[in-house]
């Protein structure tokens, strides 16, 4: 599949399975953004190349001083991790077929684990915030925004989970299990 076939299927997915609460607190208006796709397809590297994988992603932007930062990082989060997914995962399936080809092996076999696949998942995310805070930075700057915003992202793939933090903002953990 395509990386535009991952787009398109990735966007069907929306966020049907999320509940989400916020508080508003004193202020006139709600500064916190949010953003949920609990079932989100993706290019992984598989044994014979790529191949496809559910992850879950989650992530509350907490505002200050305006709304405009965390309106931003929860309307261009998803489409900034998703362009890194398929980049990072197409890197390593290059620099894999690469290194096959100087090696003389005919056959594509990759050695893939969920370490290799969280790998290609964290430097997306970093990315991703660094592309945000890089736009906003600039929107910023030419609009006089005063404005900033917190980051708390959860992704979730085959049992494992990676957390990613940016200011003072939490996340909990919680399940059915006693």
């Amino acid at each position: 599949m395509s990386a535009v076939g991952y787009f398109s299927t990735a966007i069907k997915n929306g966020t049907d399975n999320c509940l989400i609460a916020t508080h508003q607190g004193r202020r006139k208006y709600q500064e916190d953004r949010m953003t949920c796709y609990p079932r989100v397809t993706v290019p992984v590297l598989g044994e014979d190349g790529v191949e496809e994988a559910s992850v879950g992603i989650a992530a509350v932007f907490d505002g200050h001083g305006g709304k405009e930062a965390s309106e931003m990082a929860s309307q261009k989060f998803f489409d900034y991790f998703l362009l890194h997914v398929v980049f990072n995962t197409y890197k390593n399936l290059f620099s894999h077929s690469k290194e096959h080809e100087e090696a003389g092996q005919d056959s594509l076999k990759f050695k893939v684990d969920d370490e290799s696949t969280l790998g290609i998942l964290e430097k997306a995310l970093l990315r991703t915030i660094q592309d945000i805070d890089s736009e906003f930075t600039q929107e910023a700057l030419k609009n006089d925004y005063i404005s900033g915003s917190t980051a708390i992202v959860v992704l979730w793939m085959n049992g494992q989970i990676l957390v990613g933090n940016l200011g003072d903002s939490k996340a909990l953990i919680c399940s059915r299990k006693t």
